[in-house]
């Protein structure tokens, strides 16, 4: 079991975050809404930060796959993508938000108009293992699809695959990998992608243009992983195991900040758009605001009940969205 401690090297430049007793936090209750009748498996926040795209699944016996568009600021839903046939399990707003792509265990890729939910084009992936494609990432621009295996079906190829998303066809793997991956993030500038696999305890780094791998990371029990905006560094979120929120710089290769306080694990992490804070959620139920610079907990809350899937700062960096296995979708104003 990890300890949250810091190597002596990095010491001058990170530290240990730990959670502030709720007196200390600056805090404001979520806004939270019955949304589906299922938990949410996929979650995107359109640039301009007043839209969300929500993926439909499925938990308890229930069957949600609808995809839903739902106008943040106003808190209400405004279009719906019905056609999917299983859990819809990545979500992407593209063409300056007058689209949405969607990725399902159906075994199709859509993309579909906003907000009239028409599809446009559709394509059927490769296969009869649903899991083959558990992971999905879209690239700033627009323009890529990389999917992922989990390991949990059966099939054996651990391959990423990058697909382009305007003819919806393969264009290259990215081969290293020797278990299933749980997250995917593309850079800033979409030129890097970062993966995580709890079964071969690597992250990488890879190069989307031509498939190399830069670096593996080596670092254990990472189930969700997201880029900072200046893309030199990456937030790391932990298993069941481990359950701890970690910093790493990409180019030193090196750990530099461990924050704390989650006891179950972190599902997703989420990076502020200014670089100084950074959002977990986890299946312990709680969504926790953490600072950057020191590594304190700002505020956190666990309205969800359930576990929370995922979570996303709004545009502004300001408040934050986030969904648990429920069917619950929070809206957060954040201390600042």
């Amino acid at each position: 079991m990890r300890r949250c401690v810091l190597p002596l090297l990095v010491l001058a430049f990170g530290f240990v975050g730990v959670p502030r007793s709720a007196a200390q936090e600056q805090r404001e209750e979520p806004r939270c809404y019955n949304v589906g009748k299922d938990g949410f498996w996929a979650l995107a926040v359109a640039q301009e930060g007043r839209r969300a795209l929500f993926g439909g699944g499925y938990d308890g016996g229930g069957k949600d796959f609808v995809g839903r568009l739902w106008d943040l600021h106003e808190a209400r839903e405004v279009g719906r993508l019905v056609g999917h046939t299983n859990s819809i399990i990545h979500v992407a707003f593209l063409a300056q938000g007058r689209e949405a792509l969607t990725v399902s265990y159906d075994l199709t890729v859509r993309v579909w108009s906003l907000p009239d939910g028409k599809e446009l084009r559709r394509a059927q992936l490769p296969g009869k293992d649903m899991f083959a494609y558990n992971f999905s990432a879209v690239s700033p621009d627009g323009r890529l699809l990389v999917m992922g295996n989990c390991g949990v079906g059966s099939s054996r190829d651990f391959a990423l695959r990058v697909w382009s998303v305007e003819k919806l066809v393969e264009l290259r793997t990215l081969v290293g990998h020797t278990a299933g991956v749980n997250k995917l993030a593309f850079s800033p500038d979409g030129r890097r992608l970062l993966s995580a696999s709890q079964g071969d305890r690597s992250v990488r780094l890879w190069s989307v243009a031509d498939g190399r791998e830069l670096a593996n990371f080596n670092v254990p029990d990472v189930t969700s992983v997201a880029f900072f905006p200046d893309g030199k560094r990456a937030v790391l979120g932990g298993s069941a195991s481990d359950h701890k929120v970690r910093v790493w710089d990409l180019e030193a290769k090196r750990e530099l900040a461990v924050f704390c306080g989650h006891n179950g694990m972190v599902a997703d992490v989420a990076v502020a758009p200014g670089g100084d804070r950074i959002l977990s959620a986890s299946h312990d139920g709680t969504v926790r605001n953490w600072d950057v610079r020191t590594g304190k907990q700002l505020a956190h809350h666990d309205k969800h009940v359930r576990e929370v899937t995922l979570a996303a700062f709004f545009a502004d960096g300001r408040q934050a969205v986030s969904t648990g296995w429920n069917g619950t979708l929070c809206l957060w104003r954040l201390p600042h």
